[in-house]
């Protein structure tokens, strides 16, 4: 008896259909599933929104403010017996009592619906944040979303937001005389960002624990109204700028780190030999530290912003502000959210 079987060329010709039919097939295999799963987090957020209302609905019995901006933990205010990987907040808008909003953030580990109205809840609307955990803190969810103020569910407490306290400046025009200590002490790896008008300063930001030593540096040792000078750092180290500002009515902005200085689009990386800026002392905004106090360089013009970053992250970013309660003048850091009252130095 003859055996019969399959040859090779045979097998090669199955396995290559086979693979074929996966590659065709395994998209819209995961295709199907990713739809599914999207509509699954939709669903889940339709009744998350119900749940809300409900809680809303049962607010004004309780003897709490019915009006205003309020909002619910999806975890721990809206009694949802499993929420499983669920987590967010419902923000209810009823600060028109004939046009309430329903808002819902909610998040699992892969998708995130960003303050999406009730209304318009759609598969579209979701986002892919690939494990990522984004903002789960009631208050800096709130001072993203531009409202004044909101209520915590079943609390009458107000609670303002950034921007219930304060209203940001576009820009701030200093006399000389006022400055912050922005407590960052530098290092190697800080670099600092600047948007500014000058009009006649001796420095703008550093710091230095004695003239010309060797953990002391200053942005702009010397400054005139028509072009930079100079950038001293420390025992009579300066570089040469060549750069004229056309006008000084124009804002423009300076990126400064240890190796390299760029004002707008110019680029300036012939400094040397490499600047050290560790310091001994905070900096400060406005002036230069020398030995925690002022010295003589002092900023005059008009600022705009100062962002400070170690290692690539942002620490510090610096912009004018006005409290709404008292109408001071003031620095407020978007990071910290913190406000930094001016220091007036005579």
């Amino acid at each position: 008896m003859k055996n019969k079987g399959f040859t090779l060329v045979e097998l090669l010709a199955v396995i290559v259909i086979l693979a074929i039919i996966m590659i065709i097939a395994i998209p819209a295999v995961l295709n199907t599933m990713d739809s599914a799963r999207r509509k699954s987090f939709i669903e889940y957020a339709n009744k998350v929104v119900l749940k809300a209302e409900e809680k809303y609905t049962l607010r004004g019995f309780d003897g709490l403010p019915v009006n205003g901006v309020i909002v619910y933990d999806i975890v721990n205010d809206l009694d949802i017996s499993n929420t499983g990987d669920y987590k967010g907040y419902v923000i209810v808008d009823a600060t028109e009592s004939n046009n309430k909003g329903f808002y819902i953030y909610l998040y699992d580990k892969t998708f995130l619906l960003n303050l999406i109205k009730s209304t318009d809840l759609n598969t579209e609307d979701i986002e892919n944040i690939n494990g990522i955990e984004p903002i789960n803190n009631i208050e800096n969810l709130m001072n993203n979303t531009g409202y004044d103020s909101y209520y915590i569910a079943n609390s009458s407490v107000v609670n303002e937001t950034v921007n219930g306290k304060y209203e940001f400046l576009n820009s701030l025009e200093l006399d000389g005389h006022k400055y912050i200590n922005t407590s960052v002490i530098p290092n190697d790896n800080t670099e600092i960002e600047l948007e500014l008008i000058n009009n006649g300063f001796e420095g703008i930001i550093g710091s230095r624990t004695a003239y010309k030593s060797n953990d002391s540096y200053s942005i702009f040792g010397t400054f005139s109204n028509s072009f930079v000078n100079y950038i001293i750092y420390w025992e009579d180290i300066s570089v040469n700028l060549n750069k004229t500002i056309t006008s000084i009515d124009v804002p423009y902005k300076v990126i400064y780190n240890k190796k390299n200085l760029k004002i707008n689009d110019t680029i300036f990386s012939t400094l040397s030999p490499t600047v050290n800026i560790n310091g001994k002392y905070p900096m400060y905004l406005f002036a230069v530290n020398n030995g925690n106090n002022p010295d003589y360089r002092i900023f005059k013009g008009t600022f705009y912003s100062c962002k400070i970053y170690d290692e690539n992250n942002l620490i510090r970013y610096f912009v004018p502000a006005k409290k709404k309660d008292t109408g001071e003048i003031i620095i407020y850091d978007k990071v910290e959210k913190k406000e930094y009252p001016f220091i007036i130095y005579n």
